[in-house]
């Protein structure tokens, strides 16, 4: 994937949930948590002046992050679909 993020923007790769318990029990859509997303940063943009304010970006590669799901941009580059954040739409970084 050739794809440079600018700004404030990142390309993350979302975790899919997991749609069974350990001993086999198949969720359904209701009993999982879907409004949040770990994710893991593939690029970052190096921040910049938005909006009039200077934002210095605090994600770099390989980071694990929380993520609203809703807040997710999915756009298609190379025949391949790519998950597109902003840094102000990450609740944390996991340790």
């Amino acid at each position: 994937m050739n794809i440079k993020p600018l700004f404030d923007y990142i390309v993350v790769d979302v975790n899919k949930p997991q749609e069974s318990t350990k001993s086999g029990f198949v969720l359904t859509s209701n009993s999982s948590n879907g409004d949040h997303a770990v994710a893991k940063v593939l690029k970052a943009g190096a921040g910049g002046i938005i909006y009039g304010k200077q934002i210095d970006m605090v994600v770099k590669e390989g980071d694990k992050i929380v993520i609203p799901t809703s807040a997710i941009i999915k756009i298609k580059v190379e025949d391949q679909e790519v998950n597109v954040i902003r840094l102000s739409d990450v609740i944390a970084i996991i340790e």
